[in-house]
């Protein structure tokens, strides 16, 4: 139901100065909410600027007493796991020692879990997810060992139509923790795949869309995620009340990412010094609440299916069933729709995503690099971007 009111929204793109240019974008809300529907502001900062409406005071529909308890009181995600880590401590090394079952060692167990990261001379002794696409040709396990041998957070593409060499740094998931980062490496394009918010709210947007504006990045882009409600206006229209005392303006929350020169990809394609580059944030809903972008599984495959076949980077929030998708138990948590559409049809350079925390880092299959870029870990410790460097023939 939600999946067709989305459907009779049209949105328009509004345009990023720089290099970036269009290269296509889809019937679906492609990016903004429909400005005829924008309500006065009140003045002051941007970050205050609230719709002053005579609407009631909750949305049309709701997740019920519980998920609107945590929303209107913000109570985190890291909040509540870390309640749960203390309510449940003495079963934690039990946790410990389920999740190192399902991976190839403590160090990639302690950096999933905790994003415990050294020493980096400690490399992974690496363990294929468990996948449909088994199994990873020599050249696929030759291109892993190279990444492995570099710590694992870093790996390098060919894309025979870039123009130049092109250094991506990739984030996501990171949930206002942005500010608490390792320091980003220098580089041409800022990539982050979603969950930039905890509740989708106006005054996130603004102060995350305020750091990326800090970065020295000529590019950056941001595929929302479900967590950023405010992002996904039919979505925030239905559920608004849930997140939020007051409802706010969703085109507000879309400028000030524009402002900061932030490119927001919803189902719509940029050309970066000729490397193709495709967004598109749907999440299949494994949760019995709905949140932004959330999609049941019968009707991914139809979304998946707007990916152009000619997309050389690959940018979702949610994960390919089977390419660094396990959750803490090591369960694949992916799409097998989603696995489907890139390993048998776009077979992209790399599909960068989120979503995921505790199975970050870059596994590589059928010729493509599957980079989860979760910037936290299951527990919200931030952890390093990943980093790919593109070069053409």
């Amino acid at each position: 139901q939600a999946l067709n009111t989305h459907k009779k929204k049209n949105f328009c793109v509004p345009d990023v100065p720089g290099k970036l240019h269009l290269r296509g974008e889809s019937d679906r809300h492609t990016m903004t909410p429909p400005i005829g529907e924008t309500a006065e502001t009140e003045t002051g900062s941007l970050g205050q600027n609230r719709r002053n409406s005579t609407e009631k005071d909750t949305s049309p529909k709701t997740n019920g007493f519980f998920v609107r308890f945590v929303g209107r009181r913000r109570l985190t995600d890291a909040f509540l796991k870390s309640l749960a880590f203390y309510l449940t401590l003495p079963a934690q090394p039990l946790l410990l020692l389920v999740a190192r079952s399902k991976r190839g060692s403590w160090q990639e167990t302690l950096m999933d879990l905790y994003s415990i990261e050294r020493p980096l001379s400690f490399y992974f002794s690496f363990l294929n997810p468990l996948s449909i696409w088994q199994p990873q040709t020599e050249e696929d396990s030759e291109a892993v060992r190279r990444i492995l041998s570099r710590g694992g957070r870093e790996l390098k593409v060919k894309i025979s139509t870039a123009k130049r060499p092109l250094r991506c740094v990739c984030i996501s998931d990171t949930h206002m923790r942005h500010d608490k980062l390792p320091d980003l490496p220098e580089g041409d394009v800022l990539i982050h795949t979603g969950d930039c918010t905890n509740f989708g709210s106006l005054a996130e947007v603004v102060e995350f869309a305020s750091w990326m504006g800090r970065l020295n990045f000529p590019h950056k882009i941001l595929v929302p995620g479900n967590h950023d409600m405010i992002l996904d206006p039919p979505y925030y229209a239905d559920y608004w009340s849930d997140w939020s005392l007051e409802k706010e303006d969703c085109a507000v929350a879309f400028s000030a990412l524009e402002t900061s020169g932030v490119k927001v990809l919803k189902e719509e394609g940029v050309t970066i010094e000729g490397v193709s580059v495709f967004g598109t944030p749907w999440v299949v809903n494994g949760n019995p609440w709905e949140t932004a972008f959330n999609v049941p599984q019968t009707q991914a495959a139809s979304l998946w299916d707007k990916i152009p076949s000619d997309t050389q980077i690959l940018l979702t929030h949610m994960p390919p069933f089977g390419m660094k998708d396990r959750d803490v138990f090591g369960v694949n948590a992916g799409c097998p729709d989603l696995a489907n559409a890139v390993m048998k049809r776009v077979k992209p350079a790399a599909h960068i995503f989120g979503h995921e925390h505790a199975d970050s880092g870059v596994f590589v299959n059928g010729g493509t690099a599957f980079v989860n870029a979760a910037s936290v870990s299951d527990f919200y410790q931030p952890r390093s971007p990943v980093v790919m460097l593109v070069e053409g023939d």
